[in-house]
Parts: C-alpha cells; sequence; structure tokens
C-alpha cells in the first residue's frame, strides 16, 4: 500500500479518485498521485499544501513525496528506454521465405497486376484536388484582387492606408 494513503481520506468510500488533504483539508480529485504532487509541491494541476492551522505540514512528509514522485519518473524513463530497446535486438527475417511464400503463375500475375494497376489508378483519383493544383482559399482571393480579408469587409480602405479625418 502506498504511504500517501496515511496523509490523506477519501470523500467517498468507494470513490479512490477524490481524496481529501489531512493536512490542508484540501479536496482533490485525479487520485494519489495528484495528492502526492500536493503534498510535494511540485504540480500545476494541484496547489501547493500549506498544512492547517491545527496540522502544519511536516518536512519529512514533503520530502517522502518528492522521493517517491523521482522513483516513479525514474521507473518510467527506464521502460521506455526498455522498450525502444526491444526493436534493435529482433534478428530480420530471411528474404528467401517471404520470395517463397507470394510465388504465383504467369496466369494468376497477369491478372494481379491489372488489379494493381487500376487500383493505383483510383489512388491518384482520389486526391484529385491536390494533384490538380488545388489553391487555398487566401490565395485565391489575393488573385482577384482584393488584398486582405479585412478591406473586404469595410474595416480599412483596400489601399491600406487609414481615414484621419
Amino acid at each position: 500500500m502506498d504511504p500517501t494513503w496515511q496523509w490523506c481520506e477519501r470523500v467517498k468510500e468507494n470513490n479512490r479518485l477524490k481524496l481529501k488533504c489531512g493536512f490542508c483539508g484540501n479536496t482533490l480529485s485525479g487520485g494519489i498521485i495528484r495528492m502526492k504532487h500536493h503534498l510535494a509541491g511540485t504540480s500545476k494541476d494541484a496547489s501547493p499544501c500549506v498544512g492547517g492551522p491545527n496540522k502544519p505540514l511536516p518536512p519529512f512528509v514533503r520530502q517522502q513525496c518528492l522521493d517517491m514522485l523521482h522513483a516513479l519518473r525514474q521507473k518510467r524513463i527506464q521502460k521506455e528506454i526498455e522498450d525502444a530497446d526491444v526493436g534493435y535486438n529482433v534478428p530480420l527475417e530471411d528474404e528467401e521465405e517471404e520470395d517463397e511464400a507470394y510465388e504465383c503463375d504467369d496466369e494468376d500475375d497477369s491478372s494481379l497486376r491489372t488489379d494493381l494497376e487500376t487500383s493505383r489508378g483510383r489512388d491518384r483519383r482520389g486526391k484529385g484536388i491536390m494533384y490538380e493544383g488545388g489553391r487555398s482559399g487566401i490565395t485565391g482571393r489575393k488573385r482577384r484582387g482584393t488584398t486582405d480579408v479585412r478591406a473586404r469587409r469595410g474595416m480599412r480602405p483596400p489601399s491600406g492606408r487609414v481615414p484621419t479625418g
């Protein structure tokens, strides 16, 4: 069990996410990690605990929460490093096995080639705007002669000068 539970209590018995600080009385939602940040005073998401008039926050509680958060951060970093290293040690499959798996007859090959060519044609047609020189709305306005959107709406004259009188 996490030692932070001794410095807080649940607002509702069955809800582990909504907790009340045992020192200042603030109610936080977000679970035990947010309570650790509250007690350590490290997160932007949780206001730092200042203690109460009857029960000030002891310095060892703050230090212990800082140590737990630091250990958790180191554990996450180590896990990310291990996950990144997993892909580098996997041996590659033999290319010969892949060639054998996809061998086909000449008759089947021509029908597959036809299917591939028609599907490539569909891909190009589907992206017609990008391939056929489509342009954004701003570029279109500039080409029509109006240089500024604000000028079209009457906010200032098209010449760019502000009226003085």
